[in-house]
């Protein structure tokens, strides 16, 4: 879930979209912008109309930014750009954190080719993009499957590119685990260790989530024992435990390869030596290997 923040950025999760910025209001699924007195039912039974939300719109900095992640959420992304539009009019102030909600509105909607045009306001308007913005741009190239373009993203971010204008940002460990996770989509197995190599020389470290991704793509390219050796070497390296679901991604593999006697020692090795308890995919892998 997205929560709200007050100008800084804070602690995250390796899975999902970065949070944006605004008041601390709910908002409801149609978009509306709710304090956290109403009823969410209310919000679910509203659409706001236009005129209201412009409305709205006048008044703090952090106002439009509720009413464009509202929007934002609620995948209305045409009605994110109406927001836009209505607040370039009228001469209401936009910041990275407004422009890095209407990224996320085109990578959860599907419309990354209105990514190009928003950098270009960006930077007409004096702007410059955030690790944010950039990582919100490369999970949704790669929800697109576009994940060339998303490298492009990245090596245009970290000064790999021709393009010298822009500040430079060090690649974290979302933005590695969103590529990791469009080359998994896409079997690209060469491409996504290298990554790993790459991620690992910038001391970024990875996490077990960035070890489901690796084991899910490994045990699909029929590559069980490199997905072995793959979740000792970094537990050990990074001094961290396999979680479940890492374990369940192992399973899956040995299933995946036919190696069902590997599946069921490992799901008793996990429980029994590693004291990890099973969760509900975990144990419908077993009742199926019973």
């Amino acid at each position: 879930a997205l929560v709200p923040l007050r100008g800084e950025r804070r602690s995250l999760r390796s899975t999902g979209f970065y949070p944006v910025d605004g008041e601390e209001l709910s908002v409801g699924p149609g978009g509306a912008p709710v304090t956290q007195q109403a009823r969410p039912a209310a919000a679910a039974r509203i659409d706001p109309p236009r005129d209201l939300v412009s409305g709205f719109l006048h008044g703090p900095l952090g106002r439009h930014s509720t009413v464009l992640k509202g929007f934002a959420l609620s995948k209305q992304v045409d009605r994110v750009f109406d927001v836009y539009q209505e607040m370039v009019m009228n001469n209401i102030p936009l910041n990275t954190v407004s422009f890095n909600t209407i990224m996320d509105a085109c990578a959860r909607g599907g419309m990354m080719d209105r990514v190009s045009d928003i950098f270009r306001d960006m930077e007409v308007q004096g702007i410059e993009p955030d690790i944010i913005t950039y990582s919100t741009v490369v999970k949704g190239y790669c929800l697109a499957g576009n994940v060339d373009r998303a490298f492009s993203v990245l090596r245009d971010m970290s000064g790999d590119s021709q393009n010298d204008r822009r500040r430079r940002f060090a690649p974290d460990e979302i933005m590695y685990n969103s590529l990791l996770d469009g080359c998994a989509k896409q079997h690209r197995v060469e491409q996504a260790l290298e990554l790993l190599d790459e991620m690992r020389a910038n001391q970024v470290a990875p996490s077990n989530y960035t070890l489901s991704i690796l084991v899910k793509l490994l045990g699909r390219a029929r590559r069980l024992l490199e997905a072995f050796n793959m979740v000792e070497d970094l537990c050990r390296a990074y001094s961290f435990r396999a979680n479940v679901q890492v374990y369940t991604c192992l399973i899956q593999a040995c299933v995946h390869n036919r190696q069902l006697q590997r599946a069921m020692k490992l799901h008793d090795t996990m429980i029994e030596e590693y004291r990890v308890d099973p969760d509900q995919k975990t144990w419908g892998i077993a009742r199926r290997l019973a």
